[in-house]
């Protein structure tokens, strides 16, 4: 089980931290609370989901005024979860921003 409650420029280690040691303890499967996690740093939420996606495309942001379509991709090479590990995202109203995007 691991609490996020902000996407801050600590949590990316935190959360690198975390999962990194329930590896270790050989967890099979990985709860994730954000419930209430009403965002942060838009670059923390998407470099910790590069924990769990290897070099995606997590989202598009396009710009009203251009209509330029920029994308966001996680960092290639940095997953610590395996793709076939249970992994359970606990979210709520209270969620938002960059909890959404992770």
């Amino acid at each position: 089980y691991v609490k996020i409650r902000k996407f801050y420029s600590t949590e990316y280690p935190l959360l690198r931290r975390a999962l990194t040691d329930l590896n270790d303890q050989g967890a099979n499967a990985l709860v994730i609370d954000i419930r209430g996690n009403s965002g942060g740093i838009l670059q923390s939420g998407l470099n910790s989901a590069s924990l769990f996606l290897d070099d995606k495309v997590a989202f598009y942001s396009v710009d009203e005024r251009t209509r330029i379509v920029t994308p966001y991709r996680t960092r290639p090479n940095n997953v610590l979860v395996d793709a076939t590990m249970p992994v359970v995202l606990w979210v709520d109203s209270g969620t938002a921003s960059a909890a959404e995007l992770f």
